[in-house]
């Protein structure tokens, strides 16, 4: 439940249950799914490539991304993702094209020379902006979502919502940083100090 993230993508999806009941957007399973299952693809495939190019500190951790069963379930909520976008309205598969963000977020995509060779850089390497890229993002997925399957415009209370969702999810993403502060430290990602934090 911890490793492969299902317990965040349930707290996630519950975030969308919440958008649904402030905004009366009525109950709709379909959006609930596709926060769930779409949540569990970028947390476990960076994790999962992580365990290649960024060892992760917990040996269990390091050896539970290495093991064929989390790639049944990442390709599984692959399958199930692509199901549920292919039966969605237009416009959820519209909104949902802002999901490309969250699965290159730790790939590596840019290239760049530096003393000791050629290195790839990810997304989350960019200075300080690992939680910001996955609050802004997972804040993104459970307002947008609900809206789009209830197919209801953007107002203020939605704005209001979101607000308050922005804050909640991005000190929580800043929290759930603080696991990776030593292997982001090594991989010379820079993230938060403590220290500094603490001060």
């Amino acid at each position: 439940m911890i490793y492969p993230s299902i317990w965040v993508a349930g707290g996630l999806a519950s975030l969308g249950i919440f958008t649904q009941k402030i905004l009366e957007l009525g109950d709709n399973w379909q959006a609930i799914a596709l926060i769930f299952v779409s949540a569990l693809i970028p947390y476990n495939l960076d994790r999962i490539i992580d365990s290649y190019v960024q060892e992760i500190p917990e040996a269990k951790a390091q050896l539970f991304f290495r093991k064929p069963y989390i790639f049944v379930l990442l390709f599984s909520a692959i399958a199930t993702t692509a199901l549920l976008l292919y039966y969605a309205p237009v416009q959820v598969r519209y909104v949902s094209c802002a999901g490309i963000v969250p699965l290159v977020y730790g790939t590596p995509l840019f290239p760049w020379k530096s003393k000791s060779g050629l290195q790839w850089y990810r997304l989350k390497d960019i200075p300080g902006s690992k939680a910001w890229i996955v609050g802004i993002t997972l804040t993104y997925a459970v307002i947008a979502l609900p809206l789009a399957y209830a197919g209801r415009n953007f107002d203020i209370v939605a704005a209001f919502t979101t607000l308050f969702m922005f804050v909640f999810i991005v000190s929580n993403s800043h929290v759930f940083d603080i696991r990776d502060i030593e292997s982001d430290r090594k991989k010379g990602v820079v993230t938060f100090k403590l220290s500094k934090l603490f001060a």
